[in-house]
């Protein structure tokens, strides 16, 4: 009956006392207790490696490997982004596509700092730049009489006139109808026929005697006739080489309602500041202004 028992022990706890550890130690583990994957707990002995029992008869279990085992931890690399871009664009690509060489990079050159002007100064300086071509291919010299031929006539105020600056200061002939001439009839007497008068001796004419005559008074010269070119745009008021004057007379245009505009200039080595009052929109308001301005004090203003 003993033996019986101890058959059936050694069953029970021999097989696992003999059991090695799975998976089992590597070769270089120095440890005197492994515990293998299944948690199972192994001493070193002369025999090699024997399972350690409980009090019950029962291998010890469930504590974690001596050796962990390879898990993965880290997340997945992503790929590259150049990979990815080179795969979408050869796609669809046939073999031989790419075979050339690349084409040489564009040089290009550095962009030209860009000027930051006064934009006031900027549009005056271009104005005067080109006012000479302008007005050389707009502008055509009238005639001396041209004023005579439209039909105007000096006058005593110097207005800006229909005319726009060509004729100022003078007005239209009012036109008078001449009375109409008529010849008398011949009278006729009743019973009388003419009778023809014999031709007479051509007479010498009499030597009349000499008449002394005055002189004829000279004509005084006429004004002449202000012109103003066609691509003025501006009223030059006057240049000052003193600021303050400059300053006084751009409040004085501007508190008239008038835009004003100024450009710098060298007049036998000075510095002169040239005022304007400009520019206008169109001829008719700038005669209009050129006429108030010379009316209002600014007897030397002129278009430019």
């Amino acid at each position: 009956m003993r033996f019986e028992h101890w058959v059936a022990a050694l069953i029970m706890t021999g097989g696992s006392a003999l059991a090695a550890p799975n998976p089992p130690p590597p070769g270089d583990f120095t440890g005197t207790q492994y515990i293998d994957g299944a948690g199972c707990v192994f001493r070193r002995d002369d025999a090699g490696w024997s399972a350690r029992i409980d009090g019950a008869g029962q291998p010890l279990c469930g504590f974690p490997p001596s050796i962990a085992q390879a898990r993965p931890t880290d997340a997945p690399a992503e790929p590259d982004a150049e990979t990815l871009l080179m795969e979408q664009l050869t796609h669809q690509l046939r073999p031989g596509e790419w075979a050339a060489d690349p084409a040489q990079p564009e040089t290009r050159r550095p962009a030209e700092p860009a000027r930051h002007p006064d934009p006031l100064q900027t549009t005056l300086t271009d104005a005067l730049k080109v006012a000479p071509a302008v007005r050389e291919a707009a502008a055509i010299e009238p005639a001396d009489d041209l004023c005579t031929r439209l039909g105007y006539r000096p006058g005593d105020e110097a207005a800006p006139g229909a005319a726009l600056g060509l004729c100022p200061g003078m007005k239209i002939k009012t036109a008078t109808a001449a009375a109409p001439v008529t010849k008398a009839a011949p009278k006729t007497v009743p019973g009388k026929s003419r009778a023809a008068k014999p031709a007479s001796k051509p007479v010498s004419a009499p030597v009349s005697a000499v008449v002394a005559r005055r002189p004829a008074p000279v004509a005084a010269p006429k004004p002449m006739v202000e012109m103003i070119p066609a691509s003025a745009r501006y009223i030059q008021v006057g240049a000052f080489q003193d600021g303050e004057n400059a300053l006084i007379v751009l409040r004085a245009l501007s508190s008239r309602g008038y835009r004003v505009a100024q450009s710098r200039i060298n007049d036998k080595n000075r510095g002169m500041r040239v005022i304007m009052a400009g520019p206008f929109p169109d001829r008719q308001k700038l005669v209009e202004a050129l006429a108030e301005l010379r009316r209002t004090g600014y007897a030397g203003a002129v278009p430019r």
